[in-house]
């Protein structure tokens, strides 16, 4: 499975999301591009998108979504009580 990851995540971070999810096989997309066309290229290639905790704050976020709801890919989000 490919899940693209929308919202800021630093480096670090990304890193420890891989590789918890690589155990799971879970593959992780994600881009720090401002090229909306380059990010949109990524995630039609995903079958989830995973929104992180600020993605409400992203005007990129809210194209993503708009992309995944018309490309029917699952959407998740990060639910901080977990």
């Amino acid at each position: 499975m490919k899940m693209y990851i929308s919202g800021q995540l630093s480096v670090l971070e990304l890193g420890k999301l891989k590789k918890s999810q690589a155990e799971k096989g879970i593959s992780i997309v994600a881009s720090n591009s401002e090229n909306t066309a380059k990010r949109i290229e990524l995630l039609v290639n995903c079958d989830v998108i995973y929104f992180i905790d600020g993605w409400q704050y992203s005007i990129h976020s809210y194209i993503e979504m708009s992309v995944a709801q018309i490309s029917n890919i699952e959407i998740r989000y990060h639910n901080a009580d977990n």
